[in-house]
């Protein structure tokens, strides 16, 4: 897997209005 998800999730939640705490999972498949 790469490293790419570290730095683009926060950036998306961010986008869409969120936290990283109001996510309970992320299901993640590269």
């Amino acid at each position: 897997m790469g490293v790419g998800p570290a730095a683009a999730i926060p950036v998306a939640v961010k986008a869409a209005g969120l936290e990283l705490d109001d996510i309970d999972l992320f299901e993640i498949n590269e």
